[in-house]
């Protein structure tokens, strides 16, 4: 597991809770690829197209 769960409290704007739902499992994946990047792998390519 990458931390504590996440306990998200509904404040009657479903929208506004989503969004701030998703931004913290999102700081929680940033921190856990931080934290072990040699633990992480990009399944699609991500920089496909680019001229390199």
């Amino acid at each position: 597991s990458l931390d504590d769960p996440l306990y998200l409290e509904p404040s009657g704007d479903r929208e506004a809770d989503v969004e701030e739902g998703m931004r913290r499992v999102t700081s929680a994946l940033e921190a856990g690829i931080r934290h072990s990047p040699d633990q992480w792998f990009a399944l699609h390519p991500v920089w496909q197209g680019l001229a390199t």
